[in-house]
């Protein structure tokens, strides 16, 4: 009985957590992953985990497995990474809860993660993309995996290219962002890219146009007299809109 009450006292304790929080600006570079701490808690530990070449499959970096640390050498696993190619992520864990894996991005080109860099346009931006090193050597059935959308939002849409491109119709003053990573015949591969954003610039050859409106009466003034032609106030003349003008002039503002 009393096994049953502390079995039952230890799974309200779990389920009464909350998740570690998860690590934040997870890097790569020269095979080394770093990261940095979202909680103060020094019962939170960390590893790192791997998925190789053309593969689903995730697995704890050995030498970086529940960690005190926030970067660790994943060279053990170069070997396994075929073309150069590895995804890598971190997860937080503490007192048996995992948070989700944050994955690795990379912000310089490498064998397996696209060079990129973006360029602003009033209603676009260009990402421009490279295919003289690495993998992308191959030929054409590595392709670059375009993610982009607004700042703040999930970069779920995505556009395949070959080869540099533009994204169009975006909304100027808005600030987008876009990651690239490699497909190997339409299985991501590799790193993505860092998250890039331009803010999209107003157009400046648009002038702002002034209007100015005159109505011009086209019959002469009812003359002066008694009787039916002694001169009423404005509002008791009524004028047929035939008798009138519009003009129309259009200046652009200085």
């Amino acid at each position: 009985m009393a096994f049953l009450l502390i079995c039952f006292h230890f799974a309200a304790q779990v389920f009464s957590e909350t998740l570690p929080a998860l690590p934040q600006d997870v890097l790569f570079d020269n095979w080394q992953v770093t990261w940095t701490s979202a909680s103060e808690e020094s019962t939170v530990t960390y590893t790192v985990r791997y998925s190789s070449f053309d593969s689903d499959l995730w697995k704890d970096v050995p030498t970086c497995k529940q960690i005190n640390f926030t970067s660790c050498k994943v060279t053990s696993i170069k070997a396994e990474a075929e073309h150069g190619c590895v995804m890598l992520g971190v997860q937080a864990e503490r007192r048996g809860l995992t948070s989700d894996l944050v994955r690795a991005c990379s912000r310089q080109g490498t064998l397996c993660s696209p060079e990129v860099r973006l360029s602003a346009r009033p209603g676009f931006f260009t990402i421009y993309l490279s295919r003289k090193n690495g993998i992308a050597l191959e030929g054409d059935h590595i392709k670059h995996r375009i993610y982009f959308g607004k700042e703040g939002e999930h970069l779920e849409k995505y556009e395949d290219a070959v080869s540099s491109v533009s994204i169009n119709n975006l909304k100027e003053g808005e600030r987008y962002c876009a990651k690239v990573q490699y497909t190997y015949f339409d299985h991501p591969v590799g790193l993505s890219s860092c998250t890039q954003c331009e803010v999209i610039p107003q157009s400046r050859n648009k002038p702002n146009i002034s209007w100015s409106f005159e109505l011009d009466r086209k019959i002469p003034d009812v003359p002066r007299g008694g009787g039916d032609n002694q001169e009423r106030p404005w509002p008791r003349r009524v004028y047929p809109l035939r008798d009138w003008e519009l003009r129309v002039d259009a200046r652009p503002e200085e």
